[in-house]
């Protein structure tokens, strides 16, 4: 059994950072940045911390998020993670 912790914050409504730990697994990152009301483009890296790592560098992804339900008069309390 492993446990998560993560943590991320939004900074002047356009840039998203966070940070995570599988407790004696991994640890990574991520960061994304609003460029529309309705797109956000990122990065994500996630490293291991087990013996595995002799055999994988982690993990590199690229981060794209669309709203297609998006509405500015209809959004009353949006969802962020």
């Amino acid at each position: 059994m492993s446990m998560d912790l993560s943590l991320a914050g939004i900074f002047n409504d356009k840039l998203w950072i966070g940070a995570m730990n599988r407790w004696n697994a991994a640890a990574g990152g991520f960061v994304q940045y609003q460029i529309t009301r309705q797109f956000r483009l990122g990065l994500a890296s996630e490293y291991g911390l087990t013996p595995l790592r002799n055999y994988n560098n982690g993990t590199f992804e690229v981060l794209m998020s669309y709203d297609f339900n998006y509405k500015k008069t209809d959004v009353k309390s949006p969802r962020y993670f």
